[in-house]
């Protein structure tokens, strides 16, 4: 890859939530950084098509198969383009290794402009989120959401520097990923300082496996029920968080589902940051991610702020053996950030 430039800065007003990413007019990826390249690599097929050379006959299926991938599955979300990025350009370097040499050519180019380009919004992201936890100062939560957020930025700074786009492109997708939860936590942190949950807001479920627990979040509970709408990242979670007598600790749950999968009330599945978090008076935190499971909307009102229905799911301990099922969940949130 050649000198893939480091992201200037973006300058945001206050906002009070991830910068959205809007799906251009008749654009299969989510984004439109890849419009050169289809563009680009259309003219090629023109080219190299009734070709006899066997050089040009491969990179003749190389590029249908690229415009078949980046044409006719359509992308939910920046992750999506970034991983995309990386398969893309693993299948141009075989077959076009001029174009990525010393020299560079069109395809380097194109790349390199998606990929600044998708470093941007991951960047963008991170700002956005960083500017809530300026807002929330040193409070425990707001220095773990920190954490997590400053190993985002790191990624995406390596992204920036990767000899090569596949690299980066793993990289960023870590990044993209990371940004996820620190803005989740970051929401979550918020939502104890404001006191959140909208009033007869509620989330119930029974917890059995490595721990057993009726948890029951209400307003009046260390983390009141809240949930958080974020169309940029393709993502909606669901949270809170009380302490179990039965459990002894303090639960935080956290059900997430792509955004983009929602068309109204319905049965859909849940994503891989969905968790639960055990936390000990000691310190301690054990985690959980989720491995399998569904929430299912009986209401999917985002313009009225209501969101309501069950929801159940499995999940494994981080780094350990343990593993927690889910059952008879159920929410219902009046308070949340579109």
């Amino acid at each position: 890859m050649k000198n893939i430039r480091s992201v200037f800065a973006l300058t945001f007003g206050l906002v009070t939530f991830l910068a959205v990413c809007v799906l251009p007019a008749e654009a299969v990826p989510f984004t439109d950084y890849f419009d050169s390249l289809i563009t680009d690599l259309q003219s090629r097929e023109i080219t190299l098509s009734g070709s006899t050379d066997n050089v040009q006959r491969k990179q003749l299926k190389i590029v249908k198969k690229v415009i078949r991938m980046l044409e006719n599955k359509k992308s939910k979300s920046v992750g999506t383009d970034i991983q995309s990025l990386g398969t893309v350009s693993k299948l141009l370097v075989r077959v076009f290794p001029d174009e990525f040499g010393p020299s560079g050519g069109p395809l380097n180019t194109e790349l390199e402009s998606a990929l600044e380009g998708l470093i941007g919004e991951v960047q963008a992201d991170i700002d956005a989120t960083q500017t809530l936890l300026n807002g929330l100062g040193g409070v425990p939560c707001a220095v773990k959401a920190q954490t997590t957020l400053d190993t985002a930025s790191n990624l995406v700074a390596e992204a920036s520097a990767a000899a090569d786009f596949a690299t980066a492109a793993r990289l960023l997708h870590r990044g993209f990923e990371s940004a996820k939860r620190a803005n989740t936590a970051t929401i979550k942190c918020s939502s104890k300082s404001t006191g959140g949950g909208g009033k007869g807001d509620f989330i119930k479920c029974t917890i059995k496996g490595n721990f057993n627990a009726d948890f029951s979040c209400s307003p009046s509970s260390i983390d009141p029920p809240a949930a958080e709408v974020a169309p940029g990242l393709d993502l909606v979670t669901i949270f809170g968080a009380n302490f179990t007598a039965s459990s002894g600790s303090a639960v935080e749950l956290g059900i997430g589902v792509s955004l983009s999968n929602v068309t109204g009330p319905g049965s859909y599945p849940a994503l891989p940051s969905s968790s639960i978090d055990q936390v000990y008076t000691t310190g301690t935190n054990i985690f959980y991610f989720f491995t399998s499971g569904t929430i299912t909307f009986t209401t999917f009102d985002l313009a009225n702020h209501q969101l309501a229905g069950t929801f159940s799911f499995t999940a494994t301990e981080d780094g350990g053996s343990g593993t927690v099922t889910v059952t008879n969940g159920s929410f219902s949130i009046s308070n949340f950030v579109p």
